[in-house]
Parts: C-alpha cells; structure tokens; sequence
C-alpha cells in the first residue's frame, strides 16, 4: 500500500508542478546530456529514488551544480540511503567536473563527465567514474547516450552504458 501511495504522489506532483526548464544535463533519471549551466548560474537539485524488492529502500541524493564557464561545470552532491526499518545513514560525497566538447546551441552534443565518490565508511571502496556523452536534440525529441566507466578503489573497473529518446509534450511534460 505505501508504494502506491508514494508513486500517486509523485505523479500528482509532476502534474501539478510548473514549468521549469533543464538547463543543468539532468533531462533523464539516469542519463547525462551534455547540457550544462551557463556560466554564472548555478543549480540545486536532487534525486530521490524509492526502491521496492525483497528489501525496501529509499535513496535520497542533493545536489549543487555549477556553471563555471559555458562548456565547463562543478558539481557537489552526497547520497544517503534508508533501508526498511533501519535509520538514515550519509554513504558518501561526491565532486564531479562535466565538460561539454561541441559548442552551445548545436543539435548533436558530446560531452564528458568524471566524478570520484568519497565513502563515509572506511569498509566501503572510493569510486572513480567517467562517462562519454554523445546526444542529439531536435525541436520536440532528446535522443542520447552514455559510455560509462566505474572503478572502485579496491577491485577492478567496470564499463556499462545508457540511452534515453525523450519526447517534449510542451513546456511542463516529456515522456
């Protein structure tokens, strides 16, 4: 029953939520664009992921993000988590740098991302992860993707990857 109560929620609140324009690369859950602030202008953002398998959890992700120049941006955010029936805990911090190659204004964008996590816990590994972006953007689709390289402190690295077509209903909506 909570689940359907948090996910009611959260839709009846992007539906009722004014228009806001995503300058900032986060035009996707889980993919980078190679938008970035300009310069001078800064942003507070955050994610908050709500988890449902065979333990429950909640993840919650604050963030400021910073344009330094028009193809160059700073990033600060921590993530923290609350399992099912246990207390919120602070996992770690994390600067990142994201660099936009293709200038302003173009359709097709590319654009690099680096971050390095800082653990809270002396047990849990230090993160280092890079990502390419590579995108295009026509007047009511996004289609983009990322090539993403993660490596612990303590094992070996890992390449994955993520795509996302986003198609803009106006001002207020996309899918």
């Amino acid at each position: 029953m909570r689940s359907y109560t948090l996910v009611a929620g959260a839709v009846g609140a992007l539906l009722a939520s004014g228009s806001a324009s995503a300058h900032h690369g986060l035009d996707f859950l889980l993919v980078q664009t190679a938008h970035l602030p300009e310069k001078g202008a800064g942003y507070v953002v955050t994610r908050f992921d709500a988890i449902s398998s065979d333990e429950d959890e909640v993840e919650f992700e604050p963030a400021i993000l910073y344009g330094a120049t028009d193809r160059f941006a700073v990033e600060l955010h921590s993530h923290y988590e609350k399992p099912d029936g246990e207390p919120s805990r602070y996992e770690s911090i994390a600067p990142a740098v994201h660099f936009r190659v293709t200038p302003m204004r173009q359709p097709f964008t590319v654009g690099i991302s680096a971050e390095y996590e800082i653990a809270n816990a002396s047990d849990d590994d230090d993160v280092v992860s890079v990502a390419g972006i590579v995108g295009y953007e026509m007047a009511m689709f996004n289609v983009v993707g990322n090539l993403i390289y993660e490596k612990p402190t303590g094992s070996s690295g890992e390449w994955g990857y993520a795509a996302g077509i986003r198609h803009t209903f106006g001002e207020k909506h996309g899918l």
